[in-house]
């Protein structure tokens, strides 16, 4: 089993894995927090977000075609890890890829590898 996998077209679809140093699960509350008159703190939690941030050291031009094409869906679901080690589905966005051109074919000028990837992944 994949760290990361998609439910796409009525499947599920792995996606490359990230370098474990570059795998990080976040969970934030989204809150409206003040202050009354005496100084008392109130706090009204909206709902928490949950966000999953990854880093590859290197992909194949296909690898970075399949995380490229997730941006243009509206939402999907996600199966990770989360910091609990349980595995879990959400249904998320897909945040802009951010990537390095680092080897490129000379004749078809197609980039075959790419170095220093980004991307997250966050809660619907």
């Amino acid at each position: 089993m994949k760290l990361l996998r998609a439910y796409l077209n009525g499947g599920w679809v792995d996606l490359p894995t990230p370098a474990p140093e570059n795998y990080e699960f976040q969970s934030e509350w989204r809150e409206k927090s003040f202050r009354d008159s005496n100084q008392y703190l109130h706090r009204d939690m909206i709902r928490k977000i949950r966000k999953v941030n990854c880093g590859w050291n290197a992909l194949t031009g296909d690898e970075t075609a399949l995380l490229d094409s997730l941006y243009d869906l509206e939402s999907f679901t996600l199966e990770c890890t989360d910091n609990r080690n349980n595995r879990v589905q959400m249904k998320v966005y897909a945040g802009p890829i951010s990537a390095k051109a680092k080897m490129m074919n000379k004749s078809t000028l197609a980039i075959t590898l790419r170095t220093d990837v980004s991307m997250n992944f966050i809660e619907f």
